[in-house]
Parts: C-alpha cells; sequence; structure tokens
C-alpha cells in the first residue's frame, strides 16, 4: 500500500510541475504580447505592421491553446 501513495504522491508532483511549467510559458508570452503591441501602437499608420502582429498574435494564441490542452 505504502509504494501506491509514493506513486500517487510522485505524480502529484509531476502534474503541478508541468502545470507550472506552463503557467510560466504563458506568462511569458502574455509578457512578450504586451511588448509587442506597446510597439506596433507606434507604428498604427503601418498596415503591414499591423496585419503581421496579428499573424503573430494568433500564431501565439494557437500555440498557448495546444499547450493548455496537453
Amino acid at each position: 500500500m505504502a509504494v501506491n501513495e509514493v506513486v500517487l504522491y510522485l505524480e502529484g508532483i509531476g502534474k503541478a510541475a508541468a502545470e507550472q511549467r506552463l503557467k510560466t510559458a504563458t506568462e511569458q508570452v502574455l509578457k512578450s504580447l504586451e511588448e509587442v503591441l506597446k510597439k506596433v501602437k507606434g507604428h498604427q499608420s503601418s498596415k503591414k505592421v499591423s496585419q503581421q502582429t496579428e499573424e503573430s498574435l494568433k500564431k501565439m494564441m494557437d500555440i498557448l491553446c495546444k499547450l493548455d490542452k496537453a
């Protein structure tokens, strides 16, 4: 019985570690997005910059969704 409890405990630690890594990665991506948005605000007149930024944001959101499902 003690072995099963140890296995469950270790699985819990692994899950918590994975959740923390996901949270950290998400926070880093959001921070990067904020920096990109700040830079783009100064270049709003450039349609190309806005389009590229929008595409980049979509790619980042897709990555976050995939990480969240993993």
